[in-house]
């Protein structure tokens, strides 16, 4: 049955991984070919395993980034009509510089917190949430965040350093702006942090695509299984060795035996002869 076919195998199949990392495969049979057919067959079933893995890990990437890749082109179009009908309605145009400077600062962080959290979407589920690297990107992401708020913050209600020599703010604030103006560079931001994800995001999901579609070797074969030009075991010059000193400890107490059994002959017929001096000795005194 099966369960008697898996111990005989593992029986005959040997797997070790060496101190360079790379796998060793070995396999006893009496017959050569079929060893080395089992071994290639093997690394074959091997390659298999790992490509579908790799498939598989790719494949679940790519529907995480789908996903947000769907999510980020329906909000990309909400902020495109939204910004359009604003233009229309208060036929606004352009921007101060500082203002644009502002908005494309937090169109970059935005970017890249969203960036981060794909990464560490993506990873998390591999290496789980307490892995060093998980917690590294946790600890950037929280970071952007910060730095994102803050510019908000900046923006909205700027604060003065208590040093003369300092410059205000480097951003004007979006108070100080008319109440439309303040709606204009909101909608605009908006804008632009969703047609920066979406470029970010398309790129991620063509590489995800890509990565799933392939289904190139994996394993890098250092030494293809041969058929053996000369047997595992028994070992030759063991068996005559073996076989020499069995013969010889045999001989030995054969000789012994015989040496033994002569002894008690001899000693049989000693005393036979006794005997019948003794008998003869008794029969004449009668």
């Amino acid at each position: 049955n099966m369960t008697d076919a898996i111990k005989k195998l593992r029986k005959l199949a040997t797997f070790r991984i060496k101190e360079s990392g790379a796998l060793g495969i070995s396999v006893v049979d009496k017959s050569p070919q079929k060893s080395c057919d089992m071994v290639n067959y093997f690394l074959s079933e091997l390659e298999k395993m790992n490509i579908d893995l790799n498939v598989e890990k790719a494949r679940n990437n790519r529907i995480f980034i789908e996903e947000r890749y769907k999510q980020n082109k329906k909000e990309l179009t909400e902020a495109e009509e939204r910004y359009r009908q604003f233009q229309e309605i208060h036929n606004v145009i352009s921007l101060p510089e500082q203002t644009v400077v502002a908005i494309e600062a937090a169109a970059y962080l935005s970017t890249e917190i969203y960036r981060l959290e794909i990464e560490l979407g993506t990873k998390e589920r591999i290496l789980g949430k307490n892995h060093s690297e998980i917690l590294s990107l946790k600890s950037e992401l929280s970071e952007y965040r910060k730095k994102l708020h803050k510019l908000f913050e900046e923006s909205e209600n700027p604060v003065k350093s208590s040093d003369p020599d300092d410059k205000e703010k480097l951003f004007i604030p979006f108070s100080k702006a008319p109440e439309v103006a303040i709606e204009y560079i909101r909608t605009k931001r908006e804008l632009e942090i969703q047609n920066n994800i979406f470029e970010m995001l398309t790129t991620l999901y063509e590489q995800a695509k890509i990565e799933e579609a392939k289904d190139t070797p994996t394993i890098q074969v250092l030494d293809r299984a041969v058929p053996p030009e000369k047997k595992y075991k028994p070992k030759r010059a063991l068996m005559i060795t073996v076989w020499s000193g069995i013969a010889l400890i045999f001989s030995i107490i054969v000789a012994f035996l015989f040496d033994y059994m002569e002894r008690i002959s001899s000693a049989d017929n000693r005393n036979f002869e006794k005997m019948n001096r003794l008998k003869r000795l008794l029969f004449k005194k009668q």
